[in-house]
């Protein structure tokens, strides 16, 4: 009988390497998240808003266009003067909404989704020690931060980007001309949305790569959020200036996001004294860039250990 030398020898083949290597992890998170009552609570209560806006786009197409003129006098549309057409009065309520409901009722709700799905994505592995496990796969830590970051991006799409959408959708079917003005904001909602995942999303595995705790990471997130807000209405209320606003971190993307949805042709917003835009981009910029940093520092120490 043959005997075959069994002894190592170097794989002559060639690799090839997915640019969506990190997609199995993602999937994996997906699947676990997707099993927890407090993420579906948060991803239908993210809906609330949207269904209250469906309700009144459908009393609105039932009742016909004297609910669409009472709603452009409670948005003060007709500041913009006789000369406004129906198409106008579309692009403006199409921005105002979105708006209205991306800075209002969705930002607690990003808040609480970016802390449950986030915070525990890199802690539980350093805790493990699963991190090493990763790294010992065919993954650069690029990859790694990628695919995390992916998780939180889905999510806050979900809460945020998918309920405007509905609203748009359900709205370009019952109000002829409106498919128009929701074309036209479409873009400015997503960018809103994509700046959020990534801010948070980066922010959040930053704190969740300090810790072994995903406790500990949800305390220092909501205490980031919420003491930076009263501490500028603090200083605002004290100074009367309205520049320390850009302090708080939720206020700097409430900046943002009505800057990209066009606040300036929206009469019935009305931002007090707003700060250059240089600012609060320069600061969340700040906040995202040095996220990125201590991860991939803490990423760097776990490989050369």
């Amino acid at each position: 009988m043959p005997v075959y030398d069994q002894s190592y020898r170097h794989w002559k083949g060639s690799f090839r390497r997915s640019p969506l290597r990190w997609a199995p992890m993602v999937s994996y998170h997906m699947k676990h998240l997707m099993r927890s009552k407090l993420v579906w609570f948060f991803l239908l209560g993210a809906f609330a808003p949207a269904l209250g806006a469906i309700i009144f786009v459908y009393v609105g197409y039932l009742e016909g266009p004297e609910v669409l003129s009472r709603a452009v006098d409670v948005l003060l549309i007709d500041s913009l003067g006789e000369s406004a057409t129906r198409d106008d009065e579309y692009r403006i309520m199409a921005r105002y909404g979105m708006l209205s409901m991306l800075v209002f009722p969705q930002s607690f709700v990003v808040l609480s989704i970016t802390s449950i799905v986030g915070s525990g994505l890199i802690a539980k592995d350093i805790r493990s020690n699963a991190l090493e496990i990763y790294l010992t796969k065919p993954i650069t830590p690029t990859d790694y931060i990628l695919g995390k970051l992916a998780v939180i991006a889905i999510f806050i799409f979900l809460v945020t980007f998918a309920p405007a959408a509905l609203v748009l959708l359900v709205a370009s079917s019952l109000w002829e001309g409106f498919g128009a003005a929701a074309l036209s904001v479409t873009p400015a909602l997503f960018l809103a949305c994509a700046i959020t995942a990534l801010v948070n999303g980066s922010v959040i595995l930053g704190l969740s790569s300090l810790t072994k705790s995903s406790r500990y990471a949800t305390v220092i997130w909501f205490a980031i959020c919420f003491v930076s807000q009263a501490t500028a209405s603090a200083l605002q209320e004290i100074t009367r200036e309205p520049m320390w606003q850009v302090i708080s971190y939720r206020q700097n993307f409430a900046l943002i996001i009505a800057e990209i949805m066009g606040s300036t042709e929206l009469p019935n917003v009305v931002v007090s004294d707003p700060p250059h835009m240089g600012i609060p981009i320069a600061l969340l910029g700040f906040a995202t860039l040095t996220a990125i940093l201590v991860l991939r520092r803490t990423i760097r120490a776990v490989e050369n250990a």
